[in-house]
């Protein structure tokens, strides 16, 4: 588990050292909503770059013809492409769920003058068909189950909350010598000396100091039949 988080972790970062790499004049973001003919949101669809023949500009493919990114769960979706201002009025055709959409770059805005905020345009795109809620949810599931089963994975290995082996498992499997075990004051329950203290405290609600004591007492009464 603790190597999942440190792999997401080390992802996270290097995808925020790689956006801190491109200053805004190289960014160039269209976001919108991906939408079903019937009007619905469109889950999990793959927004990226048609960069077939006679489609988006070859040169704007350069640096993006790999970066795609996914509707969410309202349909939105943000994608960030790497453009210079040299490429001000390109084309741009975006391809989601195998429909296309055209877009000519610019960057300029309505005052002529290049400014950040030019640089993120709103583009929603109506599908043809209509795409099952599932192409969102099973990618998400699988991931969930995997790491469920991760957990229960290393949970079992250690023997923790529902795998953790009672006294008489261990003593079945040569963990645990019946030697090793002492007898409840309270009742007939055999359990290791070092789980005394817990056991009275849990299963007859005794408190700490009180059971301690009484073990104490246990064991000095012991002590002096021995003698």
């Amino acid at each position: 588990m603790t190597t999942l988080l440190l792999f997401a972790s080390l992802v996270v970062i290097g995808l925020a050292t790689v956006q801190a790499e491109h200053t805004w004049e190289h960014r160039y973001t269209i976001s919108g909503k991906v939408s079903n003919s019937d009007g619905s949101a469109a889950r999990g669809v793959q927004v990226g770059l048609d960069c077939g023949e006679g489609q988006t500009d070859t040169d704007l493919c350069g640096h993006n013809a790999e970066t795609k990114v996914s509707s969410g769960l309202t349909g939105r979706f943000e994608l960030t492409l790497h453009l210079h201002d040299t490429e001000d009025d390109g084309k741009l055709v975006l391809t989601a769920n195998g429909d296309d959409f055209i877009h000519i770059i610019d960057m300029d805005g309505v005052d002529g003058a290049a400014e950040e905020l030019d640089r993120y345009v709103d583009m929603d795109l109506d599908l043809s068909g209509i795409v099952s809620p599932w192409s969102y949810f099973i990618p998400r599931l699988a991931l969930l189950f995997a790491g469920i089963a991760t957990i229960l994975i290393v949970m079992k290995n250690k023997g923790w909350w529902i795998f953790k082996q009672s006294q008489v498992e261990q003593i079945g499997q040569g963990r645990v010598s019946r030697d090793d075990l002492v007898s409840c004051p309270k009742c007939s329950a055999e359990l290791k000396e070092s789980n005394l203290v817990r056991h009275l405290t849990g299963k007859h609600f005794m408190q700490t100091s009180a059971a301690e004591a009484l073990l104490g007492t246990i064991s000095n009464s012991e002590s002096e039949e021995s003698e």
